[in-house]
């Protein structure tokens, strides 16, 4: 027996050789088959013929093909209308006579079926096009009714073991397949090399790479749950859940799914947000109709329209409901109401912190915070001369340590003009100049001067309401009667107005006797009787008097200065020149740097007047630090760079 079978594989080895050496040859116009010595083995005699393969090869003669052996022998008969080579024991091969219920009209007479090496007719005619069956049993086949590009795989029993696909791509052990729905739309899935799938189709591209995955599944109903798999139908509406690399689904079906924070997600069900642990399991059920995340792991969420709450990570609510909230500095949120009555409605802020605490109480406007105190506006009511209740604005400090007012209640300050014979925006300079020989455009002076009021141009209105703490104290104003006066061609309505400052305590520990003044910086604040400027210390003494133009803000021991000619240049606080006049606009210094404009452009100087950076920037140049600088570079995006690396100007 081991005799018999060592000779019939010898005999195999020799014939599958012999078949090797076949080579088809033409001769008038037909074909066979030649060794390799060139010698004719099989007569040409066939209109058409394909390589010999496990020891067959498929020839045409006249319309039809069949198959022959090594030796030329007819071995299935001629009776189809295409055919492929044999591939690990199967060949394809195409009907040649109409089929039943096939017409030639559909186009789809002929069809694609598989034989074996013996003819049989293993699968039946049903295909479109065919593929070789590859060395994993599987062949890539299209129905007549299938997209032009779509195809499946079969078993050499001509079961379908894959769903159908458009494009395939071989990832790992894997194939990810897409395919378009009847509405255009592409869905995705992964699949076993074998054809099995791996997952469901969903409507996003995903990687099994990563361990936990978030996919799409559509749903027609109007409640979340899952009607059909996204392949099928055109459903309009998304679920999405978490899957496995295995496919398997670990989580419920979801409208949305927000990232997690902290070992939470936000979900939403049924057009309202909860959450879910990292277990996806729901802590905290649906009850948000709108959810955002504020501010690291502190949410918003609206229960309804007006009611909105703050919520941790978790989903835990922290706060009183409020109309909405919104972040605002260290850390802490800005809660709003909106009260209406029979005779008035008006907005309400208060300041909350991570907690969910109120900090403070409910005024009509909230500002920055500086050194833990924050400036706040209200309207008070105060009754008119013939008796009518009115509303009008007042300013005070709140600490936010305790939530309570440090100061007392002070009157807005307002001033307003007719409109200016010349242009609109030289209003600051009929303001704040003896002459007007310089315009001073609104962000430059408010800059330089640090006057904190609200400058509305289109209104033609300057608002006061107190200024923010600098230094460890606030400037502040006490106002007497209503004065109109004419300056410079422009008649302005305003209060008798004189300036000082409070301190942390809200004492006033600089009296009301400035008719202009400005913020304390480095410990001195620009002051001026009206006319002129000049500068104070922090415990109120005259450390410039007032004969100057107009004063910048104090830094690095420098004050800017205007001239009569209408250039800044610098001044220490004896009142020399440090740097002369020489430039249309000059910044105060930080850290020893400070950025001038020459005609259109800004550059860098230090505080010896050496330019560190050309005229060339558009916009003023920052400094941040004592070590770094911020500019405009071409008028496209800002660049931060260190002071150390900018080259030396020659």
């Amino acid at each position: 027996m081991k005799y018999a079978v060592l000779i019939l594989l010898l005999f195999t080895s020799v014939a599958f050789s012999w078949s090797q050496d076949l080579i088809p040859k033409e001769k008038k116009g037909k074909w066979g088959f030649v060794n390799k010595n060139n010698e004719w083995i099989i007569k040409a005699k066939f209109s058409e013929v394909n390589n010999f393969k496990e020891e067959l090869a498929c020839v045409r003669a006249k319309k039809k093909w069949g198959f022959i052996d090594t030796q030329g022998k007819k071995v299935i008969p001629f009776q189809y209308s295409g055919a492929k080579s044999f591939e690990n024991g199967l060949a394809a091969v195409r009907s040649f006579s109409t089929l039943p219920g096939n017409t030639r009209e559909s186009n789809n007479q002929y069809k694609w079926g598989y034989i074996d090496q013996s003819g049989n007719q293993n699968i039946p005619f049903l295909f479109k096009t065919v593929n070789d069956f590859d060395d994993k049993e599987r062949a890539l086949v299209q129905l007549f009714e299938m997209k032009s590009n779509e195809l499946f795989w079969i078993n050499p029993q001509g079961e379908a073991i894959s769903p159908p696909f458009t494009h395939k791509e071989k990832i790992g052990e894997t194939y990810k397949i897409e395919n378009t729905r009847n509405d255009g739309v592409k869905v995705f899935r992964y699949l076993k090399t074998t054809g099995t799938p791996i997952t469901d189709w969903y409507l996003n591209d995903f990687s099994l790479d990563k361990q936990l995955i978030k996919v799409w599944l559509p749903s027609k109903a109007d409640n979340d749950t899952i009607q059909e798999q996204a392949y099928k139908g055109n459903a309009k509406k998304k679920l999405c859940a978490f899957i496995n690399k295995d496919g398997g689904v670990l989580s419920a079906w979801y409208s949305e799914i927000k990232p997690f924070v902290g070992g939470y997600a936000p979900i939403r069900h049924n057009h309202k947000y909860g959450f879910i642990d990292s277990n996806f399991i729901l802590v905290k059920k649906p009850t948000y109709r709108e959810l955002s995340l504020l501010e690291d792991s502190i949410y918003k969420g609206q229960i309804e329209y007006g009611k909105t709450v703050l919520l941790d990570y978790k989903g835990q609510e922290l706060s009183l409901y409020c109309f909405d909230f919104e972040l605002y500095q260290n850390k802490l949120f800005l809660g709003k109401h909106q009260l209406k009555s029979s005779y008035r409605s008006e907005n309400k802020y208060a300041l909350f912190d991570r907690e969910g605490n109120q900090k403070t109480s409910w005024y009509n406007k909230i500002h920055p915070i500086h050194n833990g105190i924050v400036r706040v506006e209200d309207e008070r009511p105060t009754y008119g001369n013939e008796n009518n209740l009115e509303y009008k604005t007042n300013y005070n400090y709140v600490s936010l340590e305790t939530g309570e007012l440090i100061s007392t209640w002070r009157p807005s300050i307002s001033l307003s003009w007719e409109k200016a014979k010349g242009k609109e925006d030289s209003l600051l300079s009929f303001l704040f100049l003896s002459t007007s020989i310089i315009n001073l455009e609104p962000a430059f002076f408010k800059t330089i001067f640090i006057k904190e009021f609200n400058y509305l141009k289109t209104e033609r209105e300057i608002h006061f309401t107190g200024g923010d703490f600098h230094n460890g104290m606030a400037l502040v104003a006490k106002i007497g009667e209503e004065i109109t006066t004419v300056r410079n061609g422009v008649e302005f309505k305003s209060q008798n107005t004189l300036y000082g400052y409070i301190d942390w305590y809200g004492d006033l520990v600089i009296p009301y006797r400035y008719k202009q003044a400005a913020a304390f910086r480095d410990s001195y604040a620009v002051v001026g009787d009206g006319n002129r400027y000049g500068a104070i210390n922090s415990k109120g003494k005259k450390v410039l008097s007032n004969k100057h133009l107009i004063l910048g803000a104090y830094g690095s021991g420098l004050f800017p200065v205007l001239d009569n000619e209408g250039l800044w240049g610098y001044i220490n606080r004896e009142s020399r020149v440090q740097i002369k006049p020489q430039y249309d606009q000059a910044m105060p210094f930080s850290y020893g740097y400070a950025s001038v404009k020459k005609g259109r452009y800004w550059g860098l100087i230090d505080v010896m007047g050496n330019e560190l950076m050309k005229f060339d920037y558009r916009k003023p140049i920052e400094v941040i630090s004592p070590l770094k600088i911020k500019y405009l570079k071409n008028g496209v995006g800002y660049t931060e760079v260190l002071i150390s690396d900018i080259p030396l100007q020659n």
